[in-house]
């Protein structure tokens, strides 16, 4: 009986887990604390609608460093092993939701030591032009202007992430090669 119980107390604490995550905002001692949705929106909705409403999005292959010989162009100081330019416009907002699906919606933010970008979209909408610098591995975008010096910030993404299926099928498609992640390397799934 007792285990029922401890049984059922677990199920109710799981619901009220998942009903906090999706849920906009609740009040906890007296204060208005964020859901997860309202967090992924305030951290990236501007950026969703950029990408989904662009003119144009190259998506380019990068290289982690160190890394010898001729490479393909550089951008925001890192070589690329390639670039793809999405045309289809559909597209366009499937990438926008498969980043902003991965951002993360908890409270607080994390600094990391490491950053080994994979993958790096450009963006371009009018006259005005985003690098966006992906890191699957340690769970963060960066987000830059016209080039490195204008930094708009960093966004954590879940921790934990799977690199995203979408942006490693289109380098693949187009015949890019990708950086194999440090996981893939020894043996285990590839995060890059």
């Amino acid at each position: 009986m007792r285990f029922l119980v401890f049984i059922g107390a677990g199920v109710v604490v799981l619901l009220a887990g998942i009903w906090f995550f999706m849920v906009k905002t609740v009040t906890v001692k007296g204060e208005e604390v964020k859901g997860a949705e309202e967090l992924r929106e305030e951290r990236f909705g501007e950026h969703r609608r950029f990408i989904a409403s662009a003119d144009s999005i190259k998506l380019f292959s990068v290289a982690t460093p160190p890394r010898k010989g001729p490479l393909g162009e550089e951008i925001l100081e890192y070589q690329t092993y390639g670039k793809v330019e999405i045309s289809d416009r559909g597209v366009f907002g499937k990438v926008a939701d498969d980043l902003y699906e991965r951002v993360y919606g908890g409270q607080g933010n994390w600094m990391v030591a490491c950053f080994s970008p994979r993958h790096c979209l450009k963006v371009v909408k009018a006259e005005q032009q985003r690098w966006f610098l992906i890191c699957f591995q340690c769970s963060q975008i960066r987000i830059y202007g016209v080039d490195e010096t204008d930094d708009l910030g960093s966004i954590n993404l879940k921790r934990k992430v799977e690199p995203s299926q979408l942006l490693n099928t289109l380098l693949d498609e187009a015949g890019i090669p990708r950086e194999p992640s440090p996981s893939a390397k020894a043996g285990e799934s590839d995060r890059s």
